[in-house]
């Protein structure tokens, strides 16, 4: 059974959800601009709109909301993401989706 969406997740565009599986793989800003071919203050900005988004004041909230989801991602150490298109491929599930 799936639990409903957290407020604000179906608000994400499809970049903004790819950008919360990196933060929620542990990637800092430089790491997530570095993944995503972008500048740190495009990745920051990402990060912060994710957090206005889901109503949140701090970066561990929004992982602990990716984890709730099944969102998240492994980071292999090697300047990649393993399953790179991963959240690509992956919409979180609204309560709305699962009914």
């Amino acid at each position: 059974m799936l639990r409903p969406a957290p407020p604000g997740t179906d608000r994400l565009t499809e970049r903004e959800r790819e950008v919360l599986g990196l933060v929620a793989a542990g990637l800092s800003n430089d790491d997530i601009a570095k993944q995503l071919h972008v500048s740190p203050h495009t990745a920051k900005t990402h990060v912060n709109r994710i957090m206005t988004k889901l109503g949140t004041r701090d970066r561990a909230q929004p992982v602990v909301v990716a984890y709730q989801m099944g969102f998240t991602r492994s980071w292999n150490g090697h300047g990649r993401c393993a399953g790179r298109d991963h959240v690509k491929r992956t919409r979180l599930r609204t309560a709305e989706d699962s009914g």
